[in-house]
C-alpha cells in the first residue's frame, strides 16, 4: 500500500473550442449547480497516470478548462466533482456534478488579466505534462491530475448574493466571447424554478417539486458577439411530461442579443411522488444545428402535498367510524344499515387504496 502513488488534489478536463465538442460548452453553463453532465475522452487524451487510476476518481474535486485551439489559449470555466468515472473500450467516461462557476472580475480589464495569469502560471505548472500546447496543434493529455488551484475572485460584484452566480455565468460567457466557435452562439442558463417566492431545491441531481403547485421558470439568454447578419430574434421553449405537468407558457421569443425569460408550468393533481422532467430547448446556432444538442434535460421530482395524504387519512377515520355505528346516519338517509356497509365498504376500499399510493410517493424518491 505504501509503494502506490499519491493522487493530486484535482481532475482536471480540457475540453477542445472545435466542433463539435467545444459546444457542449452551453449546456455545462446551462446548468445550475448541483446538476449532473458528462465527458469522454479517447484513451490518447488521457494522462496515463489517470488511467491507472480511474477506479480512484469517484468524489474526486475537479474543474473543467475550455482550450481555444487556435491560439492554444486557457480558459477556466467550472469546479466540478467526479461522480463516476470508467472506461468502455477505448473511451473513457467521466460524469461529474457541476459546481461553482468560475468567478471572474465583473470589470472585463480585470477578468482578461486573471485569464492570462492563469495561462502563465497554470501551463508553467505543468510544463512536463502539456509541453505541445501550441497554436492550431493538438495538445495531450486533455483529462489531467492537478494540483494547481483556482484561486480566481471577482474583487468588483456590487449585486446581491442570491444572483452571484447570474454574474459569474455573464462574466464567464463574456471571457470565451472572442474565440471565433463562440460567434453568434446563443448561451443560456436556467437560473431557478419557483413557486410563489420559494425556489425549487435541487436534490439528486433533479428539481424537487410539489404536486398542484404553479411555477416560474427563470431563463436567461445572452449572445455576446454577433455578427451583423445574423438574426436577431430566437425561439426559445420548454417541453415538458404532460402526463404529470402542463405548460401554461412554453414559448417565449428571445430578441437582441440578451433577454430574460418566464416560462410557466404546473404541476398536476396526483402527480406527487413521480419523476418527470422538463427539457429546455433552443437553436444555439442555426449553421451548427447538427453539432448541438438543441435540448437541455432537466429531471424533475414531483413530491407528494401533505395535506392531499391528510383528507385521505381524515376520510378513511370517518369512514371507520360510520362503519362501526351506522345508525348515526340510517336515521337521516333512506338506507337500511346493510345497503349502507356495503357502500362505506367501497368507501373504505378506495380510500385505503389511495392512501397506500400516497405512502408509496412518499417513499419512492
Amino acid at each position: 500500500m505504501d509503494d502506490e502513488p499519491k493522487l493530486e488534489n484535482y481532475v482536471v478536463l480540457i475540453p477542445n473550442a472545435i466542433e463539435p465538442y467545444g459546444y457542449e460548452l452551453v449546456n455545462i453553463l446551462a446548468y445550475p449547480s448541483g446538476f449532473q453532465y458528462r465527458f469522454r475522452f479517447d484513451e490518447e487524451w488521457v494522462q496515463e497516470k489517470l488511467r491507472n487510476n480511474i477506479a480512484k476518481l469517484n468524489n474526486k474535486k475537479g474543474y473543467i478548462v475550455l482550450r481555444d485551439k487556435d491560439a492554444a489559449k486557457f480558459y477556466p470555466i467550472r469546479f466540478c466533482i467526479i461522480k463516476q468515472a470508467r472506461k468502455i473500450g477505448k473511451i473513457y467516461y467521466f460524469e461529474y456534478e457541476l459546481g461553482d462557476i468560475i468567478d471572474y472580475d465583473s470589470k472585463e480589464n480585470l477578468a482578461v488579466e486573471q485569464i492570462e495569469d492563469f495561462n502563465k502560471k497554470f501551463s508553467e505548472f505543468h510544463k512536463n505534462d502539456i509541453s505541445n500546447n501550441n497554436p492550431n496543434a493538438d495538445m495531450t493529455p486533455l483529462c489531467l491530475f492537478s494540483n494547481y488551484e483556482l484561486t480566481i475572485k471577482n474583487q468588483n460584484y456590487l449585486g446581491r448574493q442570491i444572483e452571484r452566480e447570474d454574474e459569474q455565468w455573464g462574466n464567464v460567457v463574456s471571457a470565451i466571447k472572442n474565440i471565433k466557435l463562440y460567434e453568434n452562439v446563443e448561451f443560456i442558463k436556467l437560473v431557478d424554478v419557483i413557486s410563489k417566492t420559494k425556489k425549487a431545491s435541487i436534490s439528486n441531481y433533479a428539481f424537487s417539486l410539489k404536486e398542484e403547485q404553479d411555477y416560474a421558470l427563470r431563463v436567461l439568454q445572452y449572445i455576446p458577439k454577433r455578427s451583423k447578419a445574423e438574426a436577431t430574434t430566437r425561439d426559445v421553449q420548454i417541453t415538458v411530461d404532460e402526463n404529470y405537468i402542463t405548460p401554461i407558457r412554453a414559448k417565449h421569443r428571445a430578441v437582441g442579443k440578451y433577454d430574460v425569460l418566464t416560462f410557466l408550468i404546473r404541476t398536476k393533481p396526483g402527480s406527487g411522488g413521480r419523476w418527470s422532467f422538463i427539457d429546455l430547448e433552443h437553436v444555439a446556432k442555426a449553421e451548427a444545428q447538427p453539432s448541438i444538442e438543441p435540448t437541455i434535460h432537466f429531471p424533475v421530482f414531483i413530491g407528494k402535498l401533505l395535506k392531499r395524504s391528510l383528507i385521505v387519512f381524515c376520510a378513511i377515520v370517518i369512514l371507520l367510524l360510520v362503519y362501526k355505528s351506522p345508525r348515526l346516519l340510517t336515521q337521516f338517509l333512506i338506507l337500511d344499515e346493510r345497503t349502507l356497509k356495503d357502500t362505506l365498504l367501497v368507501g373504505l376500499s378506495i380510500s385505503l387504496a389511495e392512501f397506500l399510493r400516497e405512502i408509496r410517493g412518499y417513499l419512492r424518491k
